[in-house]
C-alpha cells in the first residue's frame, strides 16, 4: 500500500477518509458516577444515583469510543435523556475540549445538525417527517449518512428496540447505525419504577 501517494490522490479532487472523533476518559467509572451524581444533586437533592444495567457499557465506551457513536437504547425513565443532556457533554467537555449539543429532532434545525461532528439526538423514533418548503426529509436518515460519511460522532437516546429502528428507518440506516455506534442497553427500574 506504500505505493500511494496521498497527494496523488487529493490532487485529483478524491475523497479521504476522515478520522474519526477519539474518546479516552481514564478512570471512566469513577468520573461517570461523579458526574452523574452531580448533576442529580443540582436537580434535586433527593435523588439516588442507580448504576443501572448497561451504564457499564458506556463507561467502557468513555474509556476508547474506538471514533464510534453511542446508540442508548431503553424504556422510559431510566435516565438516557438526562445522562446525554448533561453527564456526557460535562465528561467529554472535560476530556476532550469538543461541545456535545442535544438536539430534538421535532424542534431543531436539520442543517445545523448536519454540521456538527459532534452531536446527540434525543428521543429518536418520536420525530416527525419534515416539510421542508414542500420538500420532504427524513432527519435522521439524513443524519446518520452523513456521519457515516464524515466519520461524525453521534450520540443517539431512543425508547426503541433494534428490530423496531430497523422496521421504522429501513435495514440500510439500521445496519449503518450498528456500524457507527455502539450499542447499549440500559434496563433496570425507573424513576417511576
Amino acid at each position: 500500500m506504500s505505493n500511494f501517494k496521498l497527494e496523488e490522490i487529493i490532487g485529483h479532487g478524491l475523497e479521504m477518509p476522515k478520522k474519526g472523533i477519539s474518546i479516552n476518559v481514564s478512570d471512566s467509572k469513577e468520573v461517570f458516577i461523579k458526574a452523574f451524581k452531580y448533576f442529580l444533586e443540582m436537580q434535586d437533592e433527593k435523588k439516588i444515583f442507580v448504576f443501572k444495567k448497561g451504564y457499564e457499557d458506556i463507561c467502557d465506551w468513555l474509556t476508547d469510543n474506538h471514533g464510534k457513536g453511542l446508540l442508548i437504547l431503553g424504556n422510559c425513565s431510566l435516565g438516557k435523556t438526562f445522562m446525554t443532556r448533561y453527564v456526557l457533554p460535562a465528561i467529554i467537555l472535560k476530556y476532550t475540549g469538543r461541545v456535545l449539543k442535544n438536539y430534538d429532532l421535532n424542534c431543531d434545525d436539520i442543517d445545523e445538525i448536519l454540521k456538527r461532528r459532534i452531536c446527540g439526538i434525543d428521543d429518536v423514533g418520536t420525530e416527525d417527517v419534515k416539510n421542508d418548503y414542500g420538500t420532504k426529509r427524513m432527519a435522521f436518515a439524513e443524519i446518520v449518512d452523513n456521519a457515516e460519511k464524515n466519520s461524525n460522532i453521534l450520540v443517539i437516546t431512543t425508547n426503541l428496540s433494534g428490530k423496531q429502528i430497523e422496521d421504522q428507518y429501513g435495514l440500510r440506516i439500521f445496519e449503518r447505525l450498528l456500524a457507527i455506534t455502539k450499542r447499549v442497553i440500559i434496563s433496570g427500574e425507573g424513576e417511576r419504577g
